[in-house]
């Protein structure tokens, strides 16, 4: 049990609006939300790994959108032995703001469970984790930088199971009714 206070979706939130506040003409995005507040996700659309519908998502709840730095950095790698594989998924973004209110709510995230929806290179969107098998943090997956050219942390989330699926869904900012 953790003894920071608030809720992971209170953190999200926090940060979305510092980084929308801080992170002046940046113009990548990713999108989270609590997978707790996730009603269902769309099964994948019949011979593409696409899902094509909306994430439904409980009353009240909504996503939140982080400016980031630069281009998402993700990998997918298969893991297990014949007969048991799955996917190791692996998201890092760098979130261009260090400051005290901030790095507070990071600890907030810790533990939390999410989905996230990120864009390529090539403007396709993809959508990370599911209400049953969710994006976490990964170990050591949250760390400030410091630095001549840098100023604010990486937060790479992982989660296990199918190939990230492109999603063409939509997601709400205003919470859902």
């Amino acid at each position: 049990m953790s003894s920071f206070t608030g809720t992971p979706s209170a953190a999200l939130a926090a940060i979305a609006l510092a980084s929308a506040e801080h992170a002046l003409d940046i113009s990548n995005t990713i999108e989270i939300i609590e997978a707790a507040a996730v009603t269902s996700v769309p099964a994948l659309d019949a011979d593409s790994n696409t899902i094509s519908g909306d994430v439904v998502v409980d009353s009240g709840s909504q996503w939140f959108q982080w400016k980031i730095a630069g281009t998402p950095e993700f990998t997918d790698n298969s893991k297990g032995s014949t007969g048991n594989q799955s996917f190791t998924n692996v998201l890092t973004v760098f979130v261009p703001l260090k400051r005290d209110a901030v790095n507070h709510q990071l600890n907030l995230l810790l533990n939390g469970e999410f989905l996230v929806r990120f864009g390529t290179i090539d403007g396709t969107k993809r959508l990370m984790g599911t209400e049953f098998s969710a994006a976490m943090i990964a170990e050591g997956g949250i760390q400030g930088v410091i630095n001549g050219e840098q100023n604010g942390f990486t937060v790479t989330f992982q989660n296990h199971g199918r190939l990230v699926p492109n999603y063409t869904g939509a997601v709400a900012f205003t919470p859902a009714p």
